[in-house]
């Protein structure tokens, strides 16, 4: 946050990171699920169906998971009488290894199945907004950018498998990303509306005796295409009766100043 009478600048950086291995695995080993050797057995002639014990429903399951999460809420202000520039950069990342494996000249035996299973549920929300306030000139900058870049496996490898049931092997992704980010900049310096047709018409010097005759079409109407109730009638009727006395000029100069008085005084009662 920054504030300041004059001239307020403020960067905010914000950012996240999640990077973890998670693995369930059978590397160079030898396992034996299920399968239970007899008192007959006899590793010197050789492994026969009568060595073992089956048990079919003794299964095997290698399972890896992850669900990491990322929050991220975040907000920069700055605020000056002159001018004001608030800046907000955010950043999230998860780059996790997900991996269920049977790997490295493993040897592994069971009675019933095998299953490996690799999930993962990451997700990053992150909500972020700048904000610049300013009597004169204010300016609110965002950049933001979340990513998920897990490795997610599911791996039989240079290993051997020997079971009496299935073999499966899983890797599901369900990685989500909710982003929102925003700027606002408010400043007090409005923009100026276009001027008053009347107005533009009042700034011609009407009281001198050498307006041009064709300038009279365009000022009368310029006047009726006011705004302003009062110049509407003021312009208009001065600029008839301009044009009116073009050639009596002076007969009627009480009228002349009179109309002259009424529209000076509308002219000056909008340009305040």
């Amino acid at each position: 946050m920054a504030g300041s009478g004059g001239v307020a600048a403020n960067v905010t950086v914000l950012g996240n990171k999640i990077a973890d291995t998670v693995d369930s695995r059978i590397d160079a080993s030898t396992v034996k699920v299920g399968v239970t050797p007899t008192l007959g057995y006899n590793e010197d002639d050789g492994i026969t169906a009568a060595d073992y014990t089956i048990t079919p429903g003794a299964d095997l399951s290698l399972t890896a998971q992850s669900s990491a999460k990322i929050i991220a809420i975040s907000a920069g202000f700055a605020a000056s009488g002159l001018a004001s520039l608030n800046a907000l950069v955010v950043g999230n990342l998860i780059d996790n290894t997900v991996d269920a494996s049977i790997t490295n000249g493993s040897t592994v035996h069971v009675g019933g199945g095998v299953a490996l299973s690799a999930t993962d549920s990451s997700a990053i929300t992150a909500l972020g907004l700048s904000f610049a306030a300013s009597g004169g000139l204010a300016g609110a900058i965002v950049a933001a950018k979340n990513d998920i870049g897990n490795t997610v496996s599911s791996t039989i490898g240079s290993s051997t498998v020997i079971t009496s049931g299935d073999v499966s092997a899983s890797a599901t992704e369900n990685a989500s990303i909710l982003s929102f980010v925003g700027g606002v900049a408010v400043s007090g310096t409005a923009s100026a509306a276009p001027q008053d047709s009347g107005l533009v018409a009042c700034a011609y010097p009407l009281a001198t005796q050498d307006v041009p005759a064709a300038t009279y079409p365009k000022l009368r109407a310029e006047f009726a295409g006011s705004r302003y109730p009062d110049l509407r009638t003021a312009g208009t009727a001065y600029v008839d009766l301009a044009v009116a006395l073009l050639t009596a000029r002076g007969t009627d100069g009480y009228q002349t100043v009179w109309f002259y008085q009424r529209l000076s005084a509308a002219c000056a009662n909008h340009e305040r």
